[in-house]
């Protein structure tokens, strides 16, 4: 099911750009790790790891001409320059190797660069990047993990440019989101809320994000949670930046407190004189139960 609707988002996003972009035979999806499959939706295996880290390097700028180079820098860094890059062509050689001869025909490698084909493989951060580009918060969605979660490859140079690109990455699907849960507030007060809880995935510290799902706590008439909201903001804003929630916060939490229902009479205290007989034998009163959770 989660397939199908980033497959849906991403025709959306190809849409929004005024085009009908064709599916190629391989899925490379980079958000939360490394998934490759082919068109049958079978994994395919890498179990070279800078194998992964290369095909997602270069599937990430598809028609770029990487030079040798940098690849062998990037990845093999810690080699003197011939051995880098006998390692790299020896990497490129296997991957190649994992395909059938159309998409190996994909692999440009010339002596001094190299470049995959654009439209070699559907990438779901492309599709990402395509629909944010064209003005499409929904593509936010598509952000689904950390880029190549668990796929360092312990390579400075590599490493660093991975750290970058999850934080790039990471800023973009939070602006996404932000509009998404902006425009859905007061229409679509479900839609909003998962789009906060995404943001707070991302960044716990997002006072707008709280608020939003203070406010459509309240919106519902469950003050407790919105209540709660603020006290989990309240939390996390000490634990990770040492400061208190701004005013804009702090008055949607005093308009929330002030909204309680009109106190209801303590009918546990009874007057003296009306204090009622005991019954002839007991008796036992079901009340209704309050979800708190």
């Amino acid at each position: 099911a989660l397939c199908s609707r980033q497959h849906e988002t991403q025709c959306a996003c190809a849409r929004a750009m005024g085009e009908e972009r064709l599916v190629p035979k391989y899925s490379l999806n980079l958000f939360g790790g490394f998934d490759l499959r082919d068109e049958q939706g079978a994994a395919v295996t890498l179990r070279s790891k800078k194998g992964r880290c290369l095909l997602a390097y270069l599937a990430l700028a598809p028609g770029q001409h990487k030079p040798r180079d940098e690849l062998a820098a990037l990845l093999w860094g810690d080699r003197g320059n011939t051995q880098a890059r006998r390692s790299l062509s020896q990497e490129l050689y296997r991957l190649r190797g994992l395909f059938p001869e159309d998409i190996q025909d994909g692999f440009v490698l010339e002596a001094e660069s190299v470049a995959l084909e654009a439209g070699l493989f559907d990438v779901d951060v492309a599709n990402f990047e395509h629909g944010m580009d064209a003005g499409d918060p929904e593509a936010a969605t598509l952000h689904t993990g950390e880029l190549l979660a668990g796929q360092e490859a312990n390579q400075e140079g590599f490493d660093e440019w991975l750290r970058g690109e999850r934080e790039r990455l990471r800023e973009r699907a939070i602006a996404g989101l932000h509009e998404i849960m902006r425009a859905h507030l007061e229409a679509a007060p479900e839609n909003a809320a998962n789009a906060a809880n995404s943001v707070l995935a991302l960044d716990a510290a997002s006072e707008a994000a709280h608020r939003a799902l203070m406010q459509l706590h309240a919106n519902a008439g469950r003050r407790d949670l919105a209540l709660r909201q603020y006290d989990k903001c309240r939390e996390v804003l000490a634990r990770e930046l040492g400061i208190e929630p701004d005013g804009t916060t702090q008055a949607l939490y005093e308009k929330v407190k002030s909204d309680a229902p009109a106190t209801q009479p303590d009918t546990d205290k009874v007057r003296h004189d009306d204090t009622l007989p005991l019954p002839s034998k007991p008796s036992l009163a079901v009340l209704p139960f309050e979800n708190m959770s």
